[in-house]
């Protein structure tokens, strides 16, 4: 979570999922939905690959 904090903008918008203050970064096997546009950077959710993140969304 460091490295995401010190570089917020490596994440990727995901136009499917959320609209563009969303960013989404991996680390196997989740998916971390975080809002790069705060400070301090805010985590939204972190989420199991395996479910249906469309509908957690």
């Amino acid at each position: 979570m460091n490295k995401l904090a010190d570089m917020p903008g490596m994440g990727n918008y995901r136009q499917e999922l959320a609209d563009e203050r969303h960013r989404f970064w991996v680390v196997n096997p989740y998916l971390v939905v975080y809002r790069a546009d705060t400070k301090p950077l805010q985590i939204i959710r972190v989420i199991h690959g395996a479910r249906d993140i469309e509908n957690l969304l």
